[in-house]
C-alpha cells in the first residue's frame, strides 16, 4: 500500500510519503509547487473543472459532477492519459461507476479515489467498509492541514504525473517569476499569497500589478527584499520553509 498526502497549502505536507496530490486549477492550484517539492515520487494532478486537462477529476459539491465524468474521461484518454482517475465521496461511488458503465467505460479502465472518513485506515470495498464499489485508493483522515490517503500499489502504474527534473545537486529549483510571467506557477503564487496573509488575490494565472503588489505585501511583512519578484527567498516564505 502507498501513503499519499494532499493539502491546499503545500507547506503543510510532510516529507517522506509515497505520493502526493495537488490541484492544477481552481482556487488552490498547488500541483506545480508540490511537484517541485517532492520530485522523486508520483504527484497526482487534480482538476476541478471538467475540461480537457488533468489526470484526476474532482467530483464534489461546487466542482465537477458525475454527469460530466464520461465525457471528461473520453477526452483525457484521447489526450493520452492512461487510466484517468476520479475523486469522490464513498456515497457517490456507485452512481459514478454506473454513469461510466452506461457510457461504455469499463471499471478497469479508470481509477477511483474515494473519500471516506471515520472508519479507520482502509481502501473502500465490500470487505473493508462495506462499499459496493472497490476503490483504488481512499482518503481516510484529516491530519489538520493535510489529508492522508491509502492507495493500492498499482495506483500510479502506467500514468504517473510528470515531475520537474532535479538539478545535479539533487534539489529542485523553483522558477523565479515576476510580472509578465503567466501560468501555473503564477496561480500557485497567487493562491499562496491569499493563504499567507488572507489577501484578496484573484487566482487567474496572470502576473500583473495586483499580483506584484500582493507579493510585495508578503515581502514587506516578512522583512525581505521588496521587489515583487518571487525568487528563492520569497518562495521559502510562501511555502513556510
Amino acid at each position: 500500500m502507498l501513503r499519499m498526502g494532499d493539502a491546499v497549502n503545500p507547506a503543510n505536507l510532510p516529507a517522506g510519503l509515497d505520493a502526493y496530490a495537488g490541484y492544477d486549477d481552481g482556487q488552490w492550484p498547488d500541483f506545480p509547487v508540490i511537484s517541485a517539492q517532492h520530485p522523486n515520487v508520483p504527484v497526482l494532478d487534480i482538476t476541478v473543472v471538467a475540461i480537457n486537462k488533468g489526470t484526476c477529476l474532482d467530483i464534489e459539491n461546487g466542482d465537477a459532477t458525475i454527469d460530466q465524468a464520461p465525457d471528461w474521461y473520453k477526452k483525457r484518454v484521447a489526450a493520452g492519459v492512461n487510466r484517468p482517475a476520479f475523486y469522490t465521496s464513498e456515497s457517490n461511488l456507485l452512481a459514478l461507476v454506473t454513469a461510466l458503465s452506461n457510457a461504455g467505460v469499463s471499471r478497469y479502465a479508470y481509477r477511483v479515489w474515494s473519500a471516506h472518513y471515520g472508519v479507520g485506515k482502509h481502501i473502500c470495498g465490500p470487505t473493508t467498509c462495506g462499499s459496493s464499489v472497490a476503490a483504488d485508493g481512499t482518503q481516510w483522515i484529516d491530519h489538520g492541514g493535510w489529508d492522508e490517503s491509502l492507495l493500492n500499489t498499482s495506483f500510479f502504474s502506467g500514468s504517473p504525473a510528470p515531475n520537474p527534473t532535479p538539478s545535479p545537486g539533487g534539489d529542485v529549483q523553483l522558477p523565479t517569476i515576476r510580472q509578465g510571467n503567466n501560468g501555473y506557477w503564477t496561480k500557485s503564487v497567487q493562491a499562496l499569497c491569499k493563504d499567507k496573509m488572507s489577501q484578496n488575490v484573484v487566482v487567474d494565472g496572470n502576473f500583473g500589478p495586483a499580483t506584484t503588489q500582493a507579493v510585495k505585501n508578503v515581502q514587506t511583512f516578512f522583512k525581505t527584499n521588496v521587489d515583487g519578484v518571487v525568487g528563492p527567498e520569497t518562495w521559502a516564505i510562501l511555502l513556510g520553509m
